[in-house]
């Protein structure tokens, strides 16, 4: 997957990030929300300008240098059985293995895929219902990107939102009563909640910079999330209903916030030291602690139920992967091997969870 660039013409390809939205054509803005890679063009182009030097050439590391290497995946559509592994739940993701961008689901040690989705739209960021019954995800199903949300066993789709304004990155609230998302449907891309069934949309940021990735707490009375209000990408967090906005990092680029399932901690995903990784952080932004070390871009963390794991998509040779590791970055391993990207996982809870 290559870095996105500014063009020799000054002008910034359309999957760039939802950071410069503002600079695109009404007709492009669209774009802005997916392709499939679009959150992670966000890490690599502020990356770029913020650290100034040439992305790193691609050069692959053989992939079985991993501790382990997954069966090879079914195929799309199979009838192979889902159940969860040593209690561990099982992950969503995201893949482009048959062709389109659509949602899948898999065991937490890679084995069993599923095809939940099977249709034209461009489908991304995949959050598990806080009981596991249901994933919401974002479409472009109807043409304009949607919030959409589907029983764990691939039946039952259902359209949340509908709005000229795109909408994206689904997040449960751990009593399931609510939905965080973004949206750039007031002229701006802020945080929006909505009841689980798509009514009640409040917006709750109102922030003169960018604003996405919204994260609930554990106890659903915080939300974490990325803005740029004060120049540079940072973690913050806010009260449920909106206020209290308080700034958590200081350093590099920071996006992607995932809380722990006992609400200690929040993973993250920083370039500070010069590339992008994943580091974890006390949930008042002290004790910060790099996870990842790898020449790869890391990114996209989330939680295993019981705490114990981390997923996350690493970009390698111009693909993405699902790998986990163990919360104190020991035993690094891959989960999928297809030469379609395979993003944006979301562990169950315990019986299926939330973001």
């Amino acid at each position: 997957m290559d870095r996105v660039k500014a063009t020799d013409t000054g002008e910034r390809h359309p999957k760039e990030a939802w950071h410069i939205r503002r600079q695109l054509s009404p007709e492009r803005r669209v774009c802005v929300f997916r392709d499939l890679r679009t959150s992670v063009s966000i890490i690599l182009t502020l990356v770029a300008a913020a650290c100034s030097f040439a992305a790193p050439s691609q050069t692959p590391s053989p992939f079985r240098s991993d501790p382990s290497t997954p069966s090879p995946p079914p195929t799309a559509g199979s009838s192979v059985a889902l159940s969860s592994v040593a209690g561990q739940g099982q992950i969503a993701f995201a893949s482009e293995r048959d062709g389109n961008a659509e949602i899948y689901v898999m065991n937490a040690d890679g084995t069993g895929v599923r095809q939940l989705t099977d249709d034209p739209g461009t489908h991304g960021d995949p959050a598990w219902s806080p009981d596991g019954t249901e994933i919401a995800f974002e479409s472009s199903l109807g043409g304009n990107y949607e919030i959409y949300v589907i029983n764990a066993d691939g039946t039952g789709v259902r359209r949340l939102t509908d709005d000229p304004g795109a909408d994206a990155y689904p997040a449960w609230s751990p009593d399931g009563t609510t939905i965080a998302f973004i949206s750039d449907r007031g002229g701006n891309l802020e945080i929006y909640v909505m009841n689980a069934d798509g009514t009640g949309v409040r917006r709750l940021t109102d922030d003169p910079g960018t604003v996405g990735y919204p994260a609930w707490s554990p106890d659903g009375t915080t939300i974490a999330f990325a803005s740029s209000r004060d120049g540079s990408f940072e973690i913050h967090l806010m009260n449920a209903d909106g206020t209290g906005v308080r700034r958590l990092t200081d350093t590099g680029f920071n996006i992607f916030p995932a809380w722990s399932p006992d609400g200690a901690t929040i993973a993250f995903v920083s370039s500070r030291d010069g590339n992008v990784e994943i580091y974890v952080m006390n949930a008042d932004g002290t004790g910060v602690r790099r996870l990842t070390d790898d020449p790869r871009d890391d990114v996209h963390p989330a939680w295993s139920p019981d705490g114990t794991k981390l997923a996350f998509q690493r970009f390698e040779g111009g693909n993405a992967d699902i790998y986990v590791m163990n919360a104190d970055r020991t035993g690094v391993r891959r989960l999928t091997d297809d030469p379609g990207a395979d993003e944006f996982p979301a562990w169950s809870p315990a019986s299926g969870a939330s973001r």
